[in-house]
């Protein structure tokens, strides 16, 4: 049954209380004249043409005007907004192309790869609800499925946008762009070298948001690229999401097959239980002295950096600072030969806070695994180390540990030894060492100046082992939390 309606004055309210025109604001686009099918968009541009000026009579405090239609619409000019409060819904999402109809389903196809299929301006209190948007194929950057400006209130719900050169959602402005249940796919075609395009001189998203205080909930959007397919990086990235603008939510959203999956500049903004993977090179990107404190977490950061030139990692913080990235999980790389699973690469103020991140071990012996970088000491990042896994030492004269590959060393030693400072140490990691004598006599273990013991050290005896913990205080140096009081019988 469809939802119970009742009148409160000159509105209608639905059963979710969402507000809608009076019965004789509402008209199908039939009525201005429109055809389904192939070969009517020339009268179907009229009849768009002439909907959007009836409904502008009703821009204001008044609910606006709603236009519906049913089944498959050709356009070969943009809809234009003319008024406020205007809502154009459709019956439901597209499962197919052609020109016999669709009962049950509504679908509008833009023929010019040139133009906007949904210019909204500036207005405000627009809601497009329930129908595909389809576009040309063509690779003009300008091909777009819906572009506001500096509007407000815009709501986009359970609509499919595909096959436009340029980004299937553009906002250049504006406040509150309400987003929910919406798939991108196919978009953004303009930057693939074999569809005539190229690599970008700057970054352009699927979904471009230059908007504030924006929603995005159960949305999937996926930008132009194949997975594992080479891109053609330029100075600028194809993103899933281009995000320039702040105090915006995404909740359990998708954001794939990009150059880049998500790039923030801006504050205040929160991503939580999504899903940025399958990207050719970052997850997601921080960008800029701008982008600071952004939350995010319990998200999903698998299968990036899949570009064969590798090197890009799942999380990229670039000069921001003051951001929270907590609680995700972090890995499964693709083609790459380099897994920098969380690169702060920072020059500014820095403290920003990974703490508690969880990262997958179980990527290959083929891959060069580097959890965490950071490269201003004087970052206060709070990064812990992934999960307290056991890294084997490779017995020698001098022995060095990578501070990236576990928490835990294990070192069994067939003579005596020099215990190197760790490559890629970071601030706040707390480090296990076990040694075990596997000789028949004693051994001597010297520990680098690294290592700022409370005292002597005392080495195990033969076919036995002593352990002691240090924590990494600036970056560089190690001090000595606890140790073994005696020899162990273990590993």
């Amino acid at each position: 049954m469809p939802p119970t309606i009742e009148q409160q004055g000159d509105a209608l309210y639905n059963i979710f209380l969402e507000a809608r025109p009076a019965p004789n604001r509402i008209r199908d686009i039939s009525y201005f004249g429109a055809k389904q099918g192939v070969g009517y968009y020339a009268v179907n541009d009229l009849a768009w043409q002439a909907a959007m000026q009836w409904a502008a009579q009703f821009s204001g405090p008044s609910y606006g005007a709603l236009i519906t239609f049913n089944g498959y619409y050709e356009i070969s000019q943009p809809i234009t907004l003319l008024g406020d409060n205007v809502l154009i819904g459709g019956a439901g999402l597209w499962t197919g192309d052609g020109g016999s109809g669709h009962p049950g389903i509504s679908t509008l196809k833009l023929l010019d790869s040139t133009q906007i299929a949904f210019q909204l301006g500036t207005h405000t209190g627009i809601n497009l609800n329930g129908f595909t948007l389809l576009g040309s194929n063509g690779t003009n950057l300008n091909h777009m499925g819906i572009q506001g400006g500096n509007g407000r209130n815009i709501k986009i719900k359970d609509v499919d946008v595909h096959s436009f050169g340029g980004p299937g959602i553009q906002s250049t402005g504006g406040i509150n762009w309400d987003l929910q249940r919406v798939e991108i796919d196919g978009c953004l075609k303009g930057y693939l070298v074999g569809n005539g395009g190229g690599p970008l001189a700057s970054y352009l998203g699927a979904l471009d948001l230059t908007s504030t205080e924006n929603f995005i909930e159960n949305c999937n959007i996926n930008g132009p690229v194949g997975f594992g397919v080479t891109g053609q990086f330029g100075s600028g990235f194809a993103c899933a999401l281009n995000q320039v603008g702040s105090q915006s939510s995404i909740l359990r959203s998708t954001f794939a097959a990009a150059q880049t999956g998500i790039r923030y500049v801006g504050i205040l903004n929160r991503l939580l239980m999504s899903r940025p993977e399958g990207n050719q090179g970052y997850g997601i990107l921080l960008d800029g002295v701008q982008c600071s404190k952004n939350y995010i977490k319990a998200c999903h950061f698998n299968a990036n950096s899949q570009d064969s030139n590798g090197g890009y990692p799942a999380i990229k913080v670039n000069n921001a600072s003051q951001n929270s990235i907590k609680g995700n999980w972090i890995g499964g790389v693709g083609v790459s030969n380099l897994c920098n699973y969380f690169v702060d690469d920072n020059t500014g103020v820095g403290d920003n806070d990974g703490a508690g991140n969880e990262y997958d071990d179980n990527i290959g012996t083929a891959y060069t695994i580097t959890r965490y970088h950071f490269t201003n000491p004087n970052n206060t990042q709070k990064i812990v180390s992934p999960r307290p896994r056991w890294q084997a030492l490779t017995d020698g004269a001098t022995v060095t540990p990578d501070a990236q590959q576990g928490d835990n060393w294990q070192l069994i030693e067939g003579g005596s030894h020099t215990i190197a400072a760790p490559n890629n140490s970071f601030r706040g990691q707390r480090v296990l060492l076990a040694i075990k004598n596997n000789t028949a006599g004693a051994i001597t273990t010297t520990f680098n100046a690294a290592y700022k013991l409370a005292g002597a050290w005392v080495d195990p005896g033969p076919g036995k082992c002593r352990c002691i913990e240090f924590s990494c205080y600036d970056g560089t140096n190690y001090i000595e939390v606890s140790r073994s009081a005696a020899d162990i019988t273990a590993f």
